[in-house]
């Protein structure tokens, strides 16, 4: 969306990156309720960029409503999305599509460490953890390994490798997600329940907490350390768009736009910006789009 040139910044430009930041720490926290008809365009206006019809939206209160839902449609045909209601992942084409490698062009540039980002102040680490206490394990792995594979298979079509290899590589992936599903994790949670029988431990997911937290926020355990989000990896595994953490990209796209004079693509940035500024998080698939009020922590 940006082409960056310069990353030297004057003393002018550093005095106005607090005002960038509060305006779009404004719009990472705001807690109104969606306005359905502006979503409903933003919508329609992003599927249209990635040359999709209109989906059939669907609204929910919060994003572990919206996961149970979303699970109980497609439990039968995990490895089949057009045979299901909603088709198939296309948050992580929306992603791919408006934000290119803007993430990769600012890795351990000085820019990145000067604006910094975590601007929800913790709202997504909060979310990450309530979604992770309600939605089963082997729920949550399901659905995660299933959006995986269709993006495999979508890219073994472009492959040079050939049938067999192919076919091999989808069967090993599926009795390794067969394992995990069946086995690994209820062997866990035999595990935690025998410490907390015997031991007196209670029962604790802080790991795979930790681990959400930082692939969505790209906060880590470093103090003064930080790194835009992961969302080109996030959307490929939970086909989500969450605008609390795509606000830290909306707050350096509009800043290098604005101060530093980067060029930007500006029918991407509408788009971009309109879902941002009038959504909570969003499962994007082929024929329905899952929207979810904003901030439903509770």
């Amino acid at each position: 969306m940006l082409n960056f040139s310069s990353f030297e910044l004057s003393s002018e430009q550093q005095d106005l990156i607090p005002v960038y930041r509060s305006k779009w720490q404004s719009i990472a926290l705001s807690n109104e309720t969606i306005n359905r008809a502006s979503i409903a365009t933003a919508i329609n206006a992003a599927y249209d960029f990635i040359n999709l019809e209109p989906p059939n939206i669907l609204f929910f209160s919060n994003p572990s409503a919206a996961l149970e839902y979303i699970y109980g449609e497609t439990q039968n045909n995990l490895y089949n999305f057009n045979n299901i209601s909603l088709g198939h992942p296309v948050a992580y084409i929306l992603v791919d599509k408006l934000l290119g490698n803007i993430r990769g062009q600012l890795k351990n540039k000085p820019l990145e460490q000067a604006l910094k980002g975590n601007l929800d102040e913790g709202l997504t680490d909060s979310m990450i953890s309530e979604i992770i206490t309600k939605i089963e394990e082997a729920k949550g792995f399901s659905l995660i390994v299933s959006n995986i594979s269709y993006i495999i298979d979508e890219s073994a079509k472009d492959s040079d490798a050939n049938t067999i290899t192919k076919t091999i590589f989808k069967v090993a992936f599926r009795l390794g997600f067969i394992f995990i599903k069946y086995f690994a994790i209820p062997i866990s949670k035999i595990s935690k329940k025998i410490n907390q029988i015997i031991f007196n431990k209670e029962q604790t997911d802080n790991g795979l907490v930790e681990t959400g937290v930082f692939l969505f926020t790209g906060k880590t355990n470093k103090k003064n350390q930080y790194r835009l989000p992961l969302v080109e990896i996030t959307s490929r595994l939970t086909n989500v768009f969450i605008p609390p953490i795509m606000a830290d990209y909306g707050y350096y796209i509009d800043y290098c736009h604005n101060v530093l004079h980067c060029d930007r693509d500006e029918n991407k940035w509408n788009i971009f910006y309109n879902l941002i500024t009038n959504s909570g998080w969003i499962f994007s698939y082929k024929k329905v789009a899952i929207v979810c009020e904003r901030h439903s922590v509770e």
